[in-house]
């Protein structure tokens, strides 16, 4: 009886370390997914800066290709006198 009794208190205190255990894992599944998502978050910010920057860039290419042609102009009319 004696046995039965150790073993049943040694079932008891493995089962409080595997319910511990489990708790933690839990908290750090809840951290992994929380990084992800965050991860994630700052991808799709970085996609839209991206863009941004990309339709910026051919804003100022385009300006930049109008100012030179005005300047062609300029040049070409003070070159003329």
């Amino acid at each position: 009886m004696r046995s039965v009794a150790a073993n049943a208190g040694a079932v008891k205190d493995l089962v409080a370390e595997v319910r511990l255990a489990s708790r933690e894992q839990s908290r750090g599944i809840d951290q992994i997914a929380t990084a992800i998502s965050r991860i994630s978050e700052v991808a799709q910010s970085t996609a839209s800066c991206a863009e941004e920057n990309a339709a910026a860039s051919g804003q100022l290419t385009a300006h930049s290709q109008g100012i030179h042609r005005v300047m062609l102009r300029l040049r070409a009319m003070v070159e003329a006198r």
